[in-house]
Formats: C-alpha cells, structure tokens, sequence
C-alpha cells in the first residue's frame, strides 16, 4: 500500500495507472490507446535527458512496476503498459505497445513495450512464452 511518506512521482503514477484502468475498462484498448495519445500530446514537454530511450523506458517501467505493486488493487500488465506508452510517446520516443497469448496449453495474453524490437523491463523468455499478436506504435516512424 502507498504510504503517507510516498513522492510526488509515486503519487501522480498511482493516480495516472487508476485513470489509465478506467479508460481501457470503459473505452476499449483502442480508444484508451488514442485519449492517451491526445492527453500525451498535450502535456509540458519533459526536461531534456542525457539518457538513451531505452535506459528512460526501463526507469518508467521500474518507478510504474513499484508504484503498482503497492496500490491495493494491483493494475495489470495492460494499463502499466499504456502508462509507459503514454509518457515514452511525451518524449518523442518511439516505441510498441504490444499484446501476445502465451503458447501452450493454457490461455493466458500479456502486454509489454518494445523499442527497436526489444521488450522494455520484461523476463528473458518473454518471446519464448508469448506470441505477439498485435503492435501499437507510439509515434509514427
């Protein structure tokens, strides 16, 4: 649970993954997908980074992966994904938001963020368990 003594950051990530949720329950992915477009593109530009895209994105998803573990309802890999697609796309970086099944027996889908192909703070065998099906660009290339 958040305690009292959380950041600032910590907070405004808490309150964007519970907006984010309602938007993908209410919306549908695909809508979501374009109010956070729009709100994205909206937002004050960032304070320029010395960082490469991949190390901003691994940091995004590490502060929203601690943040969400935290909340009393956990958010799932959906709007965590959409979250770090939301802010990746604020910075002009270009990135996937991606879905996949796993293969195999058992049915089960998961959402991740790749840039140049590689998947952003995912397992190893993340190609090896789920087949990706359907791929989101966050800025047009």
């Amino acid at each position: 649970m958040i305690s009292f003594r959380a950041t600032r950051t910590s907070l405004s990530v808490a309150a964007a993954l519970g907006l984010t949720s309602a938007l993908i329950r209410t919306l549908g992915l695909r809508r979501a997908a374009r109010v956070a477009w729009w709100v994205a593109d909206r937002m004050p530009a960032p304070r320029p980074s010395p960082l490469a895209p991949a190390e901003i994105a691994a940091g995004w998803a590490h502060t929203i992966a601690r943040v969400a573990d935290d909340m009393p309802v956990v958010p799932r890999c959906l709007p965590r994904a959409l979250l770090l697609a939301l802010l990746l796309r604020r910075r002009g970086i270009g990135a996937d938001l991606c879905l996949g099944a796993r293969i195999g027996a058992d049915f089960d889908a998961h959402a991740w963020i790749e840039i140049d192909g590689a998947p952003v703070n995912e397992a190893a065998d993340l190609e090896s368990a789920y087949r990706r099906l359907w791929r989101l660009p966050t800025v047009a290339r």
